[in-house]
């Protein structure tokens, strides 16, 4: 996967998992090792592991890397199939997941006929499962 993404979509996928693990007030273990198993698939570098440690430490900030905007289209169903499998790792799944999971697919799919549909079996299409 680190060869598919550009560097700074990298850090900015595992900044989106960072925030969404935090939406219960709490990093989980099992989200905590989804993340870092990520970080260690996606090859990032002692630097980036630094923030990212620091962000289950403490929710990130919100900056450009938290806008849902910002995420290249041809990766927002990544994101969302991430976010998704990341909400599922911890086996709780949590009304504040669910409802920021549907907040984050009209963000970056504001155009419905644009949302990844249930057909395509994407993680994207419906609301993550436990």
């Amino acid at each position: 996967m680190s060869t598919i993404l550009p560097r700074e979509t990298r850090l900015q996928l595992v900044h989106f998992l960072c925030v969404f693990a935090w939406i219960d007030l709490r990093v989980g273990r099992r989200e905590r090792r989804y993340i870092l198993d990520l970080c260690r698939l996606l090859e990032l570098d002692a630097e980036e592991r630094i923030r990212v440690e620091g962000w289950l430490e403490r929710p990130p900030e919100e900056d450009a890397l938290s806008d849902p905007q910002s995420v290249p289209s041809s990766y927002r169903e990544l994101f969302l199939d991430e976010v998704s499998r990341l909400i599922a790792s911890d086996e709780t799944l949590d009304v504040e997941e669910v409802d920021a999971m549907r907040t984050l697919r009209a963000l970056l799919f504001p155009n419905p006929a644009a949302q990844p549909s249930a057909d395509d079996g994407g993680a994207g299409s419906g609301d993550p499962q436990p």
